[in-house]
């Protein structure tokens, strides 16, 4: 279930804010000041 999952940053909220991959990935959450979450920033595959 990890999917090589190196380390979780977490906001003020303790909402996950960024995750960061084994490969170097990084997957990036946008949220309300709510905490509802609008959106995911997944940057493009770096190889391309």
């Amino acid at each position: 279930m990890s999917q090589n999952v190196s380390h979780v940053k977490y906001n003020l909220l303790n909402l996950p804010d960024s995750v960061i991959f084994a490969d170097g990935n990084v997957l990036s959450f946008v949220y309300m000041a709510d905490g509802r979450r609008v959106g995911t920033d997944r940057p493009a595959d770096k190889d391309l």
